[in-house]
């Protein structure tokens, strides 16, 4: 016997996702299937800075195609909490600690295309991830290009707004 094939069927035409990612849709979800495996360069894990290795994942991701705004903001979990259209997930931008994973004192450390993988071998993105798209490019005066989707339906993208700008409505 061999070993199962973790690479998913390539993805129809029709939807912003790499051809790596299965896409399929219903009425009301898009429904996203991974192996979790990168398609860019990656730094060597393990390393002396992250212990962990670079596992494929079955991952299936059911996201809503009419999102609802909340009544108010709220933490977001630990873990995935969105997908790029790479088929990664985005997790919040803390450590398992609770601290701040992105800035400051207990930063975690990340490849030139701004992930690692955790414990589980969950290779993943805290951060905008620079490599989804290569080359990724912000054109001036334009907004960012989709980089995926919250599983709350939400479309994620870099980070300029409208007109090339930093955006000034997003909540904490």
């Amino acid at each position: 016997a061999h070993a199962p094939d973790h690479t998913p069927p390539t993805a129809p035409p029709g939807h912003p996702f790499a051809a790596s990612v299965k896409v399929t849709f219903t009425d009301e979800l898009m429904i996203v299937e991974s192996n979790g495996l990168p398609t860019h360069p990656t730094a060597n894990f393990p390393n002396p800075t992250n212990p962990n290795r670079i596992l494929p994942q079955l991952y299936t991701f059911r996201i809503p195609r009419h999102p609802r705004r909340a009544e108010r903001p709220t933490a977001l979990p630990m873990g995935p909490s969105g997908v790029a259209i790479n088929g990664i997930p985005f997790y919040n931008p803390y450590t398992a600690q609770g601290r701040d994973a992105v800035m400051g004192p207990f930063a975690e450390v990340f490849d030139s295309c701004c992930g690692h993988p955790d414990q589980d071998g969950r290779y993943h993105y805290h951060r905008y991830p620079v490599c989804v798209k290569s080359p990724f490019q912000d054109e001036p005066g334009r907004h960012s290009g989709l980089l995926g989707f919250a599983f709350d339906g939400y479309a994620l993208y870099g980070p300029l707004g409208l007109k090339g700008e930093l955006p000034n409505d997003l909540d904490s």
